[in-house]
């Protein structure tokens, strides 16, 4: 059967990002980190979306802030599997 997958990565709001080419790089300070995930997966970065709500950072009850999120989806059938890899730059 048919299923939809959706993996999510949020960052801090002090973080830098840039989505790139099968890849995204987040830098904050003088500190770089690369994720490179599968082929198959379509990427693109929610920021404060309501519906659904992705792309938010709540530090304290009742107070949000927009944060990068890094959507990664993919239609599938039947089993998979997949590796995102994470590297300091």
């Amino acid at each position: 059967s048919r299923h939809h997958v959706e993996i999510n990565w949020h960052f801090s709001p002090a973080c830098a990002v840039v989505l790139l080419a099968g890849r995204l790089r987040a830098t904050r300070e003088d500190v770089t980190v690369e994720l490179n995930w599968g082929d198959g997966l379509t990427a693109r970065l929610a920021r404060g979306e309501e519906s659904p709500a992705r792309g938010w950072i709540s530090e304290r009850l009742d107070v949000k802030e927009a944060c990068a999120n890094l959507v990664l989806q993919r239609v599938i059938d039947g089993a998979w599997e997949s590796t995102c890899e994470l590297r300091i730059l």
